[in-house]
């Protein structure tokens, strides 16, 4: 539901935030946890994105009428808004100066006036896909081609040198697709192997993320091998009860041979981003098993989600001028940040929500 839905973004959008704050923050504290935590929560808003768009052209296939001008105002006119707002503020706090074309590159997103601002880029690209995928060609081949231009995009950006959270999350936009397209199949197999599959997301999400984040802090990553190995001998109990011999051995030879690969052959950072991949995929799906037996629903986490798009965008921007005029030397220096990230980014709704109203036409008087 749409209220579920956004108390996920509420929550996904605050650890983003502390994620990004416990990059910048000597000795972190109790921002430790977060360090290595923001894509997953990444993961969830491309799956989120992918599902949303899927859910609404299946209900309305005329949805994709004046699609991209929908999309392009609500997405890409806030970041139009915000970097002009931004590159202002620099000019007057910091004294900086671009030229003209640097003005422009910033503001249209060419150059990033703000680093996160790639997720941006990568969901309109997504976006545009989408579009050419469905508008097209059938509802069938339109996924294909989703699937394959999500695989491309990833190629691209890994082997052009782009940075690893450009697209270590990136199919799950295309899961997001698939997930509402085969919905009532899926739900449906969820629910009839709801403990069977819990175990395995567990086992394949705790490993997964082991491997691609053990350095450069080992120590703290230890236990999620330890949930793994626990995750898979309850699958295999489970199997075993319920006398499922085919899935029990096909659990025992995996389980085995990862076993046999963590401890005689991995080291890091082999295969690190085809781990990070695999850890957002199954941090998706812990998701939604726990979705499918928890009814979250909170009034702050659904504002919160609401505005979670403009929280993106400020918070950051908001980051680099507050904290040079005050020190991260306590916790109320942060949760006061966190309030003016709030408010700016219900400011910011709000107008953007205004912006795009429809219009009202005059009514023609009659003759």
């Amino acid at each position: 539901s749409k209220d579920v839905t956004g108390c996920v973004k509420g929550i996904s959008i605050f650890i983003v935030i502390l994620h990004h704050l416990s990059q910048r923050i000597a000795g972190p504290g109790l921002f430790f946890g977060f360090i290595r935590y923001g894509y997953l929560s990444v993961s969830i808003f491309f799956f989120l994105s992918g599902y949303s768009l899927m859910v609404s052209f299946l209900r309305n296939p005329a949805y994709l009428d004046n699609f991209l001008r929908k999309r392009l105002s609500r997405v890409y006119i806030p970041v139009l808004v915000i970097n002009m707002i931004t590159l202002a503020l620099y000019h007057l706090v910091y004294g900086y100066n671009w030229g003209m074309t640097g003005i422009i590159k910033n503001i249209i997103g060419i150059e990033l006036v703000d680093p996160i601002l790639w997720f941006v880029n990568a969901i309109l690209i997504f976006y545009l896909v989408f579009f050419a995928a469905f508008r097209f060609f059938s509802v069938r081949t339109g996924v294909f081609i989703v699937l394959a231009s999500s695989f491309a995009y990833f190629l691209f950006c890994r082997y052009t040198g782009f940075g690893e959270w450009w697209y270590n999350t990136c199919v799950c936009f295309p899961l997001g697709i698939v997930v509402a397209y085969k919905y009532n199949e899926f739900t449906a197999y969820m629910q009839r192997n709801y403990m069977e599959v819990t175990a395995a997301v567990i086992a394949v999400f705790c490993a997964s993320f082991y491997l691609g984040n053990w350095w450069p802090y080992p120590a703290s990553t230890r236990f999620f091998i330890v949930i793994s190995a626990a995750s898979c001998i309850f699958l295999a109990a489970l199997f075993t009860i319920r006398r499922k011999y085919m899935a029990l051995a096909v659990t025992l030879a995996i389980t085995s041979m990862a076993g046999l690969y963590i401890w005689k052959w991995w080291y890091f950072p082999a295969y690190a981003i085809q781990f990070a991949v695999a850890s957002s995929i199954s941090c998706v799906f812990m998701m939604l098993v726990f979705l499918l037996k928890v009814n979250v629903r909170n009034s702050l986490w659904i504002f919160i989600g609401v505005i979670s798009y403009e929280m993106y965008l400020v918070h950051m921007k908001l980051f680099n001028i507050y904290f040079s005029y005050v020190k991260i030397s306590s916790g109320y220096s942060i949760y006061i940040f966190l309030v003016l990230v709030i408010a700016a980014a219900w400011v910011f709704n709000k107008l953007f929500d205004y912006i795009n109203q429809p219009q009202k036409t005059a009514a023609v008087p009659a003759v």
